[in-house]
């Protein structure tokens, strides 16, 4: 049986679409995909998915609004205030 964490990560992957390969899978979602030893416990359930990408955007603003329309774009939501600094 498929983990919660890690059908939670092919749902937003499968989502993202090609958008996925500029993207990196981190948090509790991704311990499961780690994990190499067949002993070890699953890791706790989660609820969210985080990624992280590079986007240069204090060089070039125009590539981050462009990966920021590109979630919006796949009805992915913004939480929270962008960080500016």
């Amino acid at each position: 049986m498929l983990h919660p964490n890690l059908a939670k990560i092919e749902l937003v992957a499968h989502a993202l679409g090609d958008l996925r390969e500029q993207l990196v899978f981190v948090g509790g979602c991704a311990v499961d995909l780690l994990l190499t030893d067949p002993a070890a416990a699953p890791a706790r359930v989660t609820y969210d998915v985080d990624l992280v990408a590079q986007v240069p955007g204090m060089v070039f603003p125009d590539e981050s609004l462009a990966a920021r329309v590109k979630l919006l774009a796949l009805r992915f939501e913004q939480i929270g205030e962008l960080d500016q600094a």
